[in-house]
């Protein structure tokens, strides 16, 4: 079981991605709705909450994906988002469920008005996401226990399939295999960005991407941003610090350039561009706090 999510924004754009997805013959269902609105209606709802508190994500959008030998029923689907929602802390929040379905591997989108009202006050909060990665990992293996899966060892890609035995990936002593270089480590170290969890959820995020196109959207709900590089495709985070996408992929270079290709590197910012967009958003967003800070102020 393959379970990744983020914190967002823009309901606009992931209404779009709920019930219109890349693929034209993917059947899509919603399954739950906390109330009856349409589905826009209620991620506008759910993000318009945030005004009310010092953040600016209102929405906690996550993927749920079992092997395709794993048939789920709506029931074991529903309870699924569940166990999800108790490892997140989000038992108590609004959400709405949506089922991809291409006939060859379901997946589960859930989303959470991440902004709750303190029990003890008046006061509006937005739930800590923090730790993620590990609690989805604690999620997808109560789900596997739950429902009688084998857990998933390696998560992998329907659209990056493993090698065959003649071309196994290449060894840790292998020069050519990307590997977290010198100056990512010292960058990775100054914004305090923990290494492993970076590289594992943007692994998880390739895993539960149908294709390149909603690879590139998940890397940008989770706040990063693809740009080009002399040799391929380079990731800036938040803090504008550059890596490239093959080490964090622990991918060879070709390999991910070959299934990057429907994302033309001509597309893309510059190096320099992307960091300055990735300023400009913390700058803006820590403006909106400002300005949310002051409209909360009695």
């Amino acid at each position: 079981m393959i379970v990744t999510g983020a914190s967002r924004a823009a309901p606009h754009q992931l209404a779009r991605q709920l019930l219109k997805p890349h693929d034209a013959g993917k059947r899509v269902e919603v399954l739950e709705l906390p109330y009856l609105f349409n589905l826009l209606d209620i991620l506008i709802d759910f993000q318009s909450l945030s005004v009310l508190t010092q953040g600016t994500k209102g929405l906690y959008h996550a993927q749920i994906c079992p092997a395709p030998v794993n048939p789920m029923t709506t029931a074991q689907w529903l309870r699924a988002a569940d166990i999800l929602a108790e490892e997140l802390g989000l038992q108590e929040h609004l959400r709405l469920v949506v089922l991809h379905d291409d006939g060859e591997r379901p997946y589960l989108h859930v989303v959470w008005q991440r902004t709750d009202k303190r029990t003890d006050s008046d006061k509006w909060i937005m739930s800590d996401d923090s730790f993620n990665y590990r609690k989805h990992e604690c999620a997808s293996r109560r789900m596997e226990q739950e429902f009688g899966h084998p857990p998933v060892q390696k998560k992998r890609a329907k659209a990056d399939p493993a090698p065959p035995p003649s071309e196994a990936p290449p060894s840790v002593s292998d020069p050519s295999a990307p590997k977290f270089n010198r100056d990512e480590g010292r960058q990775a170290r100054r914004t305090r960005v923990r290494i492993t969890a970076m590289k594992n959820q943007v692994a998880a995020l390739k895993a539960a991407a149908e294709s390149p196109q909603a690879f590139k959207a998940a890397l940008e709900d989770a706040g990063y941003m693809l740009a080009r590089g002399d040799s391929g495709y380079i990731l800036i985070d938040q803090h504008g610090s550059v890596y490239s996408l093959a080490g964090q992929l622990k991918m060879k270079l070709a390999r991910v350039n070959e299934f990057m290709t429907p994302i033309g590197l001509e597309d893309l910012p510059t190096v320099d561009d992307a960091k300055n967009r990735q300023y400009q958003k913390r700058k803006e967003e820590e403006c909106a706090g400002v300005n949310r800070r002051a409209l909360c102020e009695p």
